[in-house]
């Protein structure tokens, strides 16, 4: 539901509204996500599908994800602070959109990628 859920914030796109259905809980046939234990999301990756808007808090409900990938699409707005609750991340990859505000402090193990986002404040990007 959670996946659902994001992708009606971005608008239903057609290709993950053709991918991720209400009707199948078992995720691994989803275009876009890698899944264990069946409906286990662990990567998320929407690199250059054309999404506009800002990214949604709901992404943070994924709790077992270990890489989100949202780059080259047309996000705006801040990164969720929420996506600090997210104790199993290793990758975020939120670069070539046009993100602004300051980014919230990650945990040290995080990569974070946030290359061409001129608007982001990144003077708390890990410690600096």
């Amino acid at each position: 539901m959670v996946l659902l859920e994001i992708a009606r914030a971005f608008g239903n796109p057609i290709q993950l509204a053709s991918s991720w259905r209400r009707d199948n809980t078992d995720c691994q046939d989803w275009s876009f996500i890698v899944c264990q234990q069946g409906n286990v999301v662990v990567a998320v990756n929407l690199s250059r599908q054309g999404l506009t808007g800002v990214i949604p808090p709901s992404f943070a409900n994924l709790s077992d994800s270990k890489n989100l990938n949202l780059s080259g699409n047309n996000l705006r707005g801040s990164i969720p602070k929420s996506f600090t609750t997210l104790l199993l991340l290793e990758f975020l990859d939120l670069s070539y959109n046009n993100l602004s505000r300051e980014v919230p402090i990650f945990p040290s193990k995080l990569k974070l990628n946030i290359t061409n986002n001129p608007l982001l404040q990144s003077s708390q990007f890990l410690g600096e």
